[in-house]
């Protein structure tokens, strides 16, 4: 009975260093795979919200032309704005024409401004919403908190025909009619 113990335990052994090692490489190249992966989804879980205010935005220029016959100027709003002494001011819910406000300012991760000149906003307007870089003619905003690390702004616009479009700002690169350089979707620059 003795001798029948000792060859099983000379067969019960675990992993060898090989076997391990290819455990290892393989969990490597899923995880180098999936991570992106990750990152991309939520990103775009997160741009829902740029979405979503966008369209309500568009709801209330709407609403305050009928009402009105021109559409309203929004105040920039949002999420960190430098001010001109180089201090970052969150300007999360100030007063506006059209009753635009954010729900939960910790939570926001864009700014939002209309692009339209005073001159033009009876004809039609252009939001823009942004969060981070600084391609943004005249307003310098923080980190950019959907692509994290990505120094190009996640940007979004929104017009009176209610086109949504994500471009991003990038010298040289296609054109915009109130500020030229506008390029392909921040996720193509920043994933």
């Amino acid at each position: 009975m003795n001798m029948i113990n000792v060859s099983q335990k000379k067969t019960e052994q675990g992993l060898s260093l090989i076997e391990l090692m290819i455990v290892v490489a393989i969990i490597g190249i899923l995880a180098a795979v999936a991570i992106p992966k990750f990152q991309f989804f939520m990103a775009k879980a997160r741009q829902t919200e740029v979405k979503t205010n966008l369209n309500h935005i568009y709801t209330l220029q709407t609403s305050y032309f009928a009402d009105n016959d021109s559409y309203a100027l929004l105040p920039v709003v949002g999420y960190s704005i430098n001010s001109g002494s180089g201090g970052v001011v969150t300007n999360c819910n100030l007063p506006n024409d059209i009753g635009f406000n954010l729900t939960d300012c910790r939570k926001v991760r864009y700014f939002y401004n209309v692009l339209t000149p005073l001159s033009n906003i009876s004809s039609g307007f252009l939001v823009q919403a942004a969060s981070g870089g600084t391609g943004i003619p005249g307003i310098t905003v923080g980190e950019n908190l959907i692509f994290p690390g990505c120094d190009v702004p996640d940007m979004w616009f929104i017009d009176h025909f209610k086109n949504l479009e994500n471009r991003a700002l990038f010298p040289g690169l296609g054109s915009h009619p109130l500020f030229g350089n506008v390029g392909k979707s921040s996720a193509d620059y920043c994933i």
